[in-house]
């Protein structure tokens, strides 16, 4: 096929002297010859439309009359009639006309009928006509079969031959066609332009009885030769709907075969740089429904091409390849060479082979470079052509016998450019005065190859250059803006006047348009339609030609007469019985049933085929199940919504697209729904249906963000359950993929092996976890794997750790050391001051290892050193005192450990039943590793209560962004950070009696730890907020207003600027207030919340917030009644508490001067033991703090004295004397 313009020439050839060009109309029909025939508007105004209407009435009975009775007039009356038929309708002038001589017409072929003239042709007014063989000229009646159907021609005989005496050709089995095709009542144009009124419209759609006769004009065009001609169909697949303003010249298209999704680039050539003018992107179904758009913001794109799994790919000018889904979303790149950077492309194609998909590009260096395989990338760069000083006129991908290579054309050269070498090569057969070649297009299987030369002709053959098809000439010689093959399905050896042998076709467009090759046709849209041109079956052909004699259109009649309960029907039956070729009738409909697009002809078909199936003792029904079966599916994927234009000869016959691969494509366009109900309908297996859908859906199920971890991950497994082939671990990893960890982790729970879990689990660094797992699974392979990856993974330290609180995997390894590593085995016994086993090894070792005596007694005098450590280890075990509560301390840094001394002095005055189980870490003092923070958590797993000074975190970045405060909060899962900000009585500020709350979700938000730097100065800060977890603060808030007597709950955000994060949050905190009718819930922005703080705080009582807004108003609180120094906080968690200063500040100026304030620290050290219902002791302790800021005679410098921290413990200390020893 060639696009010039706005016309579509299909291509092909036939023997010289069987060689015509034809053209056809820009508002349709087909007609031979120039364009300068007079228009049917034009034609139909020379006559009145009186005389019309008279005339037309007369001709409709007539022919109404011969359809329906065509025994009822002897040829006489029909001669008569016809007279006064063509006296009426002025035949010269207004139905039939000679045509214009032509030089793009030549005569046919006078083979015909030896001895006549070169015939002229017969048109309707509307220039729509049928040419057929012409089987019943020279028949005498007599030699017709009497059967009905070919009755009808004799009595057509006497019109015919009235029209041959006016010296026109007439061809009777299209006689019909060509007086009734000019008044199809379904066309309104027509219809409007001639003035028809409702009243002949209705006669019309009366005589139109016949679907085989409409079917024959609309769709059927043959040219005469002596064997079976090649026939094309073009009908409109859908009307688009996309509502295109430019041309699609103006856009770089592409379309995807088999029916797939088309992608245009707007604006791709403008300079400008506004943002108005940048292009734009868009995906569209084959039926013009918009799939995604985007505006295009990388590099100038040269080419757009589809990959088999319809990806699109985007080559720009720097030799980048961008790969998008259906969807707009990017997937991935890759680069086309170095190389291309300086040189740029110039052309690209994209094309496909048994690899794969392939990229081939040109550069400004007239270089050529590609990769048969976009997903196993390997470039190659194709041999220089000698001489080339500019871009080649054109040029093509070639694919024979697995070898991908490159055909160019520079003037009247073709070159062919393998992996080694460059060769000239020259068509075979091709005349010396072709000219230079402008133009070249290769066959859908690369079979079959045709070049275009700059004096029109056109050289047709294969692809491997080495046997000629034909040539011939046409009448235009500029390069047309687009060729193509229809088609290349069909043999040419074997069927060469079947496909693509029919010389120039023109179809003239109404408008702009872009042709799609396809395997068995060619696709055409344009702004408005989106037509499908292909060869018309055999067997449709056979079934609808004109009085067609054939079993399958007789089966067909018998079928509509059984309808209309006519005995015509039993007529029919009979003679195709009468022939034994009713299996063959059969055969024929079902045939051409799966060729049809139109549902209603297809339903014709098959109950035809159905119904001669009833007087078949021996017919197969296998054929006529498959072909119901496919056609339902094909219709269904046809639909307008969904745009996938199948045919049944892609999908069914040559077996292109199996149903995985259509499945895959409903898939990937996110329609589950159709692709379920395929699935049931075909009664596929789950694991190659159902199974693969619900696993597509889950993992982009995945992917949406506007639900949390736990809704997501229960809406999969509800609708996934235990079906059969589903792996969770897959999804799960998509879900990891995403950024989703979390999730990742719930969705692997409902993975029911352990190996599919495993492997996932040590990708996400969730070792233990893993490790866990696979224990569970009782596979001691899968538990030494993770066990080994740990090792190579970890340091020993925490490796060793790591194994200690897995008594299984502890006890695998150990076996394995005894093995293969005793050093290691040695070493883990140190680590657990195993002594007993330690004693063991040497013993062990003393007979095994060691070879001289002197080694051996040495061996076993180490074993007895163990064995006495044992020995005393165990003597020196005994119980705790009943009573006493174990705390983890962490002192941190600054003035954290004179504090923590200051607690332990007061303690231990006071009598408080409290063991401190101390560990020290610090980023500071190079005293914090993950093996002393994995010894805090253990600590604090057994105390489950901990007190700790502020660990503080430096700015400087160490390749680890979140601080080991940060760490040890999210292993805890310590959610909620409470600061009770407390006026202290004998202390003035600015606002006395201050009494309020503020609780902080401290585990997400902006002290996520999640920074990168997308590009060099540019760093990007995620906020994370969860609507598990501010659900989960906000219930802890009421919660706490409840158990303390509150009576109003403020939310602090910044939803008005951070409308989804912000917004999320306050949604969860006005669901959950609604939970809690007897509290008071109101919401304040934070920036006004500051404010209010400084002006009027005691309009608040507790206020609930995300991280850095608590961290912010926790210290512009604590400044409102004495600074940091006298606020105490506390953090929890559902299993730990943490209790620690309000404001966080290390106070590293006071470091070593004796000056830090212990109040907060004091107070929080009461909260904790009022924590571990330590009432009384907790009550002394703090009344003794408060007794001592009321009297104000110590007081330390941030409070406005002069004492230092000594001085302020042992004045708390004196004020404890009235409780002390109770």
């Amino acid at each position: 096929m060639l696009l010039r313009g706005t016309r579509v020439r299909a291509l092909g050839l036939l023997p010289p002297q069987r060689l015509g060009l034809w053209a056809s109309a820009a508002r349709g029909g087909f007609f031979p010859g120039s364009e300068q025939t007079t228009s049917h508007e034009q034609t139909f105004n020379s006559c009145s439309l009186h005389q019309f209407s008279l005339s037309f009435f007369l001709f409709c009975f007539y022919i109404k009359h011969l359809i329906r009775n065509p025994m009822a007039y002897n040829a006489q009356r029909s001669s008569r009639y016809a007279s006064a038929v063509l006296n009426l309708l002025h035949v010269p002038e207004c139905i039939l006309r000679r045509p214009t001589p032509s030089l793009n017409h030549p005569p046919v072929s006078p083979a015909l009928k030896p001895g006549r003239d070169p015939p002229n042709r017969c048109y309707g007014p509307s220039f729509a006509t049928v040419f057929r063989k012409n089987q019943s000229v020279g028949q005498s009646p007599k030699e017709v079969s009497f059967f009905p159907q070919a009755r009808k021609l004799e009595n057509y005989i006497p019109l015919a031959d009235t029209l041959r005496a006016k010296g026109y050709e007439v061809q009777m089995d299209a006689l019909i066609v060509r007086a009734l095709g000019a008044w199809d009542p379904c066309n309104e144009r027509v219809l409007r332009t001639c003035g028809i009124g409702r009243r002949y419209a209705r006669l019309m759609r009366r005589l139109m009885v016949s679907d085989t006769i409409r079917r024959s004009r609309d769709i059927y065009i043959e040219h005469i030769t002596g064997h079976r001609q090649y026939q094309e169909v073009k009908f409109e697949l859908y009307s688009m709907a996309w509502n295109l303003k430019e041309d699609l010249r103006d856009c770089l298209v592409a379309a995807a075969p088999y029916g797939g999704p088309i992608a245009l680039l707007k604006n791709n050539l403008r300079k400008e740089k506004s943002p108005g003018s940048r292009p734009l992107l868009e995906i569209y179904s084959a039926s013009g429904v918009p799939l995604a758009s985007v505006l295009w913001k990388s590099g100038q794109v040269v080419q757009l091409g589809w990959t088999a799994s319809e990806d699109l790919l985007c080559i720009q000018e720097d030799g980048t390849v961008l790969i998008y889904n259906l969807f707009c979303e990017f997937k991935r790149h890759f680069s086309m060479g170095n190389e291309v950077l300086q040189n740029h492309v110039r052309e690209a194609k994209v094309f496909h082979t048994e690899y794969g998909t392939g990229v081939a590009i040109l550069t400004g260096a007239h270089r050529f470079s590609l990769t048969t395989n976009i997903d196993n990338l390997k470039l190659r760069r194709m041999p220089e052509v000698p001489g080339l000083q500019k871009l080649p006129s054109c040029w093509a991908v070639l694919s024979q016998d697995r070898v991908t290579i490159i055909l160019l054309a520079v003037g009247q050269d073709l070159y062919l450019l393998d992996n080694t070498s460059c060769s000239v090569v020259t068509p075979p057969g091709i005349s010396p005065h072709a000219g230079a070649y402008v133009q070249m297009a290769v066959s859908f299987n690369y079979c079959y190859l045709a070049l275009f030369t700059d004096t029109g002709s056109i050289w047709m053959g294969t692809s491997s250059l080495k046997e000629k098809l034909g040539e011939f000439s046409c009448d235009f010689r500029a390069p047309p803006r687009q060729m193509v093959w229809a088609g290349s399905a069909g043999s040419w050896r074997h069927a060469a006047e079947l496909w693509i042998l029919s010389g120039e076709r023109r179809f003239v467009l109404d408008e702009d348009s872009y042709l799609v090759p396809e395997l068995d046709g060619v696709r055409i849209f344009s702004r408005t339609t989106h037509e499908f041109l292909h060869e018309i079956p055999e067997a449709s052909e056979e079934i609808f030609k004109i009085a067609s004699m054939a079993p399958g259109a007789l089966l067909l009649e018998a079928q509509r007469e059984y309808e209309k309960e006519s005995q015509k029907a039993d007529e029919y039956l009979r003679e195709i019985k009468d022939q034994n070729l009713l299996s063959e009738a059969a055969r024929q409909c079902i045939e051409a049933a799966g060729y049809e697009h139109e549902p209603e002809t297809q339903k014709s078909l098959l109950r035809a085929a159905s119904f001669g199936k009833c007087f078949l003792d021996k017919f197969s029904p296998e054929s006529f199940v498959r072909t119901c079966r496919d056609l339902r599916v094909l219709n269904a994927i046809r639909d307008y919504q969904i745009g996938i234009p199948l045919t049944f000869a892609q999908c069914c016959r040559y077996k292109q697209l199996t149903i995985e691969v259509l499945l895959d494509r409903l898939v990937l366009r996110r329609l589950y729904p159709l692709a379920i109900k395929i699935c049931e309908y075909l009664r596929l297996s789950e694991f190659q249906g159902v199974s693969r859908i619900l696993a597509h859906w889950a993992c982009y199920k995945v992917q949406q963000k506007d639900k949390s971890d736990e809704e997501v991950a229960h809406a999969v497994n509800q609708k996934l359950g235990d079906t059969p082939g589903i792996s969770y671990s897959e999804i799960a990893a998509r879900a990891y993929d995403c950024g989703r960890t979390e999730l990742a982790i719930k969705l692997l729970e409902y993975e029911p092996r352990s190996g599919e879990q495993v492997p996932l689990l040590l990708k996400m660094k969730k070792s233990q976890l893993a490790l866990n797992k696979a224990i569970e699974s009782g596979d001691t392979d899968l538990v030494y794997t993770v066990v080994l990856h740990l090792k190579n993974e970890l340091n020993r330290g925490t490796f060793f750790m790591t194994l200690q609180k897995q008594p299984v995997a502890l006890s695998l390894y150990r076996q394995f050391c005894k093995h293969q590593e005793l050093e290691t085995l040695k070493d883990l016994y140190n680590q657990d001051d195993d002594h007993q086993e330690l004693g063991n090894f040497h013993v062990r070792s003393s007979y095994s290892s060691e070879k001289r005596i002197e080694g051996r007694v040495a061996a076993l005098q180490n074993a007895v050193d163990e064995y006495y450590k044992a020995k005393n280890e165990f003597a020196a075990k005994t119980e705790k005192p009943e009573g006493v509560f174990k705390v983890t301390m962490l002192p941190g840094d600054g003035v954290g450990p004179e504090l923590m001394h200051s607690v332990k002095e007061v303690f231990k005055a006071a009598g408080v039943p409290v063991e401190f189980d101390e560990h020290h870490l610090s980023e500071v003092q190079n005293m914090a590793s993950e093996l002393k923070l994995d010894e805090v958590v253990d600590s604090m797993k057994e105390s489950k209560v901990a007190i700790i000074g502020k660990i503080h975190t430096p700015m400087e970045y160490k390749g680890e962004l979140a601080s080991y405060d940060m760490r040890l909060r999210r292993k805890l899962d310590l959610f909620a950070n409470v600061v009770h900000v407390n006026s202290l009585p004998g202390y003035k500020t600015r606002h006395n009696n201050l009494d309020l709350v503020i609780i902080r979700e401290q585990t997400e938000g902006e002290y996520s730890s999640l920074e990168h730097e997308s590009v060099k100065g540019v760093i990007e800060c995620l906020k994370i907020i969860t609507r598990d977890k501010s659900q989960r603060i906000a219930k802890f808030a009421f919660d706490y207003a409840t158990k303390k007597g509150r009576s109003k709950v403020t939310a602090v955000h910044k939803a008005n600027i951070m409308k989804l994060g912000d917004g999320l949050f306050l949604q969860c905190c006005e669901e959950v207030a609604e939970l809690y009718p007897k509290i008071k819930f109101d919401t304040m922005i934070i920036d006004n919340c500051c404010m209010q703080l400084v002006q009027d705080p005691h309009q608040f009582d507790v206020l609930v917030m995300p991280n850095l807004y608590g961290n912010i108003i926790d210290n512009l609180a604590a400044g409102l009644v004495g600074g940091a120094g006298v606020v105490p906080g506390e953090s929890y968690s559902a299993e730990y508490a943490v209790f620690e200063m309000g404001a966080r500040h290390p106070f590293a100026q006071a470091v070593g001067r004796n000056i830090a304030n212990p109040t907060a620290m004091l107070l929080s050290a009461a909260n904790m033991l009022r924590h571990l219902n330590l009432e009384h002791h907790s009550n002394m302790i703090s009344d003794a703090v408060k007794r001592v800021i009321k009297v104000g005679k110590v007081r330390t410098r941030d409070m406005g004295g002069y004492s230092t921290t000594s001085d302020f413990i042992k004045s708390v200390i004196d004020n404890l004397h009235p409780h002390y020893g109770v």
